[in-house]
């Protein structure tokens, strides 16, 4: 099939459109010289057209307009008579007349893109409340421990001496409620940390 010298750039930016999305995409080119053989140039299968196919019912509401009104269409989503959802986007063909004497198409099927949307949402999906859960990854237990020591005092807002009571028992609290104390040999630290005697964070633990 000849098609007109117009459409000769709209059919290499198909072909190049198409080469790069694959079968998820559809291109097509609408001579309206002919509404009931309007399809031209075809490539890919997400509509089910082929060559000759009519013109779309959406094209021809568009027809109706004032030409100065034809404005193009990118991103439209719609859906085909198959169910699929389908990203298009149409740009009207004009000749050096401002004449529109086609249409080019894009048609982009969003089944694919939907379904791994759907898969991620399930994968990201979280419990109530653990969205902002943090973890800290060491590559040894002391470098655990030392995280957990340095994100408290940031949490607090604090850093060594502390020289207020309360404040040295909150943080005594948050460590043991971190399990900061199921570390070996993290009383003795925690109290040399503090300046204050093993006794002291003992007594800081059954003060909680």
């Amino acid at each position: 099939m000849k098609l007109k010298p117009y459409f000769e750039p709209y059919i290499k930016t198909g072909d190049a459109i198409y080469e790069i999305f694959g079968d998820d995409c559809e291109v097509v080119i609408h001579d309206l010289e002919n509404l009931h053989e309007a399809v031209v140039y075809l490539r890919g299968n997400v509509t089910g057209r082929k060559l000759g196919a009519p013109v779309t019912d959406f094209i021809l509401k568009e027809m109706k307009k004032a030409p100065d009104q034809i404005q193009d269409i990118n991103g439209m989503i719609t859906t085909a008579q198959n169910g699929k959802k389908i990203k298009t986007s149409i740009v009207f063909i004009r000749d050096e007349n401002e004449n529109i004497v086609g249409v080019f198409g894009i048609n982009f099927d969003l089944t694919t893109a939907i379904q791994w949307q759907a898969s991620l949402d399930q994968l990201l999906k979280t419990k109530d409340g653990d969205a902002n859960v943090q973890e800290q990854y060491g590559n040894t237990i002391d470098e655990v421990f030392e995280n957990i020591i340095d994100q408290t005092f940031r949490e607090m807002d604090i850093h060594p001496p502390i020289r207020s009571k309360e404040q040295r028992q909150q943080l005594v609290r948050l460590l043991d409620q971190k399990g900061v104390f199921l570390i070996k040999n993290s009383t003795d630290r925690v109290a040399e940390i503090l300046n204050v005697s093993k006794q002291t964070i003992y007594n800081d633990l059954d003060h909680k």
